[in-house]
């Protein structure tokens, strides 16, 4: 295949086009992409911080559950002076003095604050995890896309080089004919206007080639290295359900979106409770230990030990509890209402989805036949012009409906595909797991008609 390409191109893309025109010995396998892509994409990569972010701060609430040791220390000159000591000695005395303390407290009761603390951090992370999912689904959508679009522009222009050659032929014939005197001007500059608006198709399709060649190097870091007939295929049939509410289903048990959004209710609702437990008590095992010399204006050396049942309780706090319960409940209340919009969002893109990969199926059944109709008419039309009966107008027309309905069909598989793709991400099902076991585009799937 031979496509021109634009001066204004930049060097890497018409190096990319070079690399598309190699052929099959260049080919680089659409998993083989998304896999080099979800491994530096940065996107990801915050979100998997985000994970292990989520991750520490479930152990940091689950500290709540061991005991706190706390060591004291101090060094240093200690002066005292009481009526005391002077009825009992004369004077006041001032010497170095040492101190030393170790108190290990354990939790008993805190009014259920840990356990929600570790709940809503387990329910964070859930979050994060599914946010991940999120992430890595967008990013192999949207590299879907960009390669697809590769394989769609390059199919145009393709076609757009095959219909300018045949128009330049029979523009070619048609010169001859006029020399020979068996031939008529008016069919010639019809060949010319003709050939006029294939070659301004053909730069067209180019110009959309060059704006998909950089959108490809933008997702992916670098020019396609795919061959021209490497086009991936539909999704695998398993993945699509056979009915639009099983579709529906499944979006709501597995879209990444809709299990965010769902993660952050649960959040809000440990959120509650966490703020409940400032109405409850707190009770501690609390052992000291302590050890003095010549501190804390006693003399000698002393130690103490002890282990206490500590209870606090805070009776009135100017109404803080009261209003941080009210904040938290109307957080939750939030997040449900979050929660159900995205529901009805997920189910309003399974269904567009749906709808557009139904709709693509039916167009190129009957766009098939166009195209068989379009060469039968055209290989007519060409018989009856060498035998006089037709113009050379009608055959350059019906030449010209072979490329219309060329066009057309690619278009209309391109965009099942496509549909076919972003119903499985609506769903939440476009893993990369997934994309390797890729079925025929002509196996028989499940979809509705």
């Amino acid at each position: 295949m031979h496509i021109i390409l634009r001066a204004g191109m930049r060097p890497a893309l018409l190096a990319a086009a070079a690399l598309f025109l190699a052929g099959p010995a260049s080919a680089t396998s659409l998993e083989s992409e998304i896999n080099g892509l979800l491994d530096s994409h940065p996107l990801i990569q915050a979100a998997k911080h985000g994970v292990q972010s989520a991750e520490q701060g479930v152990g940091a609430a689950r500290s709540g559950y061991l005991p706190v040791v706390r060591a004291q220390s101090d060094v240093g000159p200690n002066f005292t002076s009481s009526t005391m000591r002077e009825g009992m000695y004369g004077k006041s005395f001032m010497r170095n003095g040492e101190y030393g303390a170790m108190t290990v407290t354990q939790h008993l009761y805190d009014g259920n604050a840990t356990n929600a603390s570790v709940d809503t951090a387990l329910s964070a992370k859930e979050s994060s995890e599914a946010s991940l999912r999120m992430t890595r689904q967008n990013t192999i959508l949207e590299g879907v896309r960009a390669y697809l679009d590769i394989s769609r522009q390059l199919t145009l222009v393709r076609l757009a080089r095959e219909n300018e050659h045949r128009l330049q032929t029979q523009l070619h014939l048609e010169n001859e004919r006029v020399q020979r005197g068996s031939g008529m001007a008016v069919d010639v500059l019809s060949a010319k206007q003709r050939l006029q608006v294939a070659m301004e198709r053909r730069i067209a399709f180019e110009g959309a080639l060059q704006q998909a060649l950089a959108r490809y190097q933008q997702v992916f870091g670098h020019p396609p290295e795919v061959s021209q007939a490497a086009r991936p295929p539909l999704p695998p049939v398993d993945l699509i359900p056979a009915t639009l509410d099983d579709a529906i289903t499944a979006a709501q048990s597995d879209n990444p979106a809709l299990q965010v959004a769902q993660k952050n209710v649960e959040v809000s609702q440990h959120h509650i409770e966490t703020a409940r437990s400032g109405y409850m008590p707190t009770l501690d095992l609390v052992g000291r230990s302590d050890y003095g010399s010549y501190a804390n204006g006693v003399a000698g050396m002393q130690r103490d030990w002890a282990v206490l049942l500590e209870l606090n309780w805070e009776l009135f706090s100017g109404f803080k509890t009261e209003a941080q319960v009210a904040e938290a409940s109307y957080d939750y209340g939030a997040s449900k209402d979050n929660a159900n919009e995205t529901g009805r969002k997920v189910s309003e893109a399974v269904r567009m989805a749906w709808s557009q990969l139904a709709t693509a199926r039916e167009r190129l059944g009957l766009l098939e036949n166009a195209v068989n109709l379009a060469h039968e008419v055209f290989d007519a039309r060409k018989k009856m012009h060498e035998a006089g009966k037709e113009t050379m107008i009608n055959v350059l027309d019906a030449e010209s409906n072979i490329t219309n309905a060329d066009i057309t069909y690619a278009n209309a598989d391109f965009d099942l595909r496509m549909a076919a793709y972003q119903l499985v991400h609506d769903m939440g099902r476009l893993e990369v797991a997934n994309l390797d076991r890729r079925p025929p585009l002509n196996s028989p799937a499940p979809l509705a008609r």
